[in-house]
């Protein structure tokens, strides 16, 4: 196996963190487009309600009038004690200042929640970016180790093979050594049995 595989295996898992990083990016970009789009058109319409309100009333002064003329005489004219009253409907209130200021710090409002929620998505990345690459180192700490153990259950596994082919040559040795003190235990025997023969035959001969 080559030296290099441990550089080879992070680069491939960094590889894959940086996809999945850019895939998420683009999807919470996509996401904060599509929402911002959205504001965008409620505040349009919105705008557009406000704005065609008054141009509504202002083109018809005279009905308007007519019609609050027209209700203070029939008011007065059936005298039930009934009191009508010259405000006009609440649906063509031009909205004050102080509303449209009220409406603009929501806006900013939201914008500023916006804001914090991408500064705490951002960190929130940075975060789970860190955790991958201490996951990823971790993972391969492990790997080495895992391969560092199984290098030392095969060397102690041949270191075992060693002991038993030994213990078999000892074995063997012990074996070789038994039969050979029996072949010099024969062998004196012999020796004893000739030097005996020989006595015999020398004392037969000085007599």
């Amino acid at each position: 196996m080559s030296s290099t595989w441990p550089l080879e295996i992070l680069q491939s898992l960094r590889e894959r963190d940086d996809t999945e990083k850019k895939d998420v990016k683009y999807f919470r970009a996509f996401t904060q487009l599509a929402q911002q789009l959205e504001n965008l058109k409620q505040s349009f319409d919105r705008s557009t309600t406000i704005g065609s309100l008054p141009h509504s009333s202002a083109n018809h002064p005279s009905s308007s009038s007519s019609s609050s003329s027209s209700s203070s005489s029939s008011s007065s004219s059936s005298g039930n004690g009934a009191i009508t009253s010259n405000t006009p409907s609440p649906s063509l209130v031009v909205p004050s200042s102080s509303a449209v200021k009220s409406k603009k710090q929501q806006v900013d409002d939201i914008d500023l929640r916006l804001v914090k929620a991408m500064s705490q998505n951002q960190q929130l990345a940075n975060e789970n970016s860190d955790l991958i690459d201490n996951l990823n180192s971790v993972t391969l700490k492990n790997e080495q180790l895992e391969l560092t153990i199984n290098d030392r259950d095969g060397k102690i596994r041949r270191l075992e093979k060693g002991v038993l082919k030994l213990k078999q040559k000892i074995e063997n040795l012990e074996m070789e050594i038994k039969e050979k003190n029996k072949t010099i235990e024969l062998v004196n025997d012999e020796l004893l049995t000739s030097q005996l023969q020989n006595n015999v035959l020398r004392n037969q001969q000085g007599k």
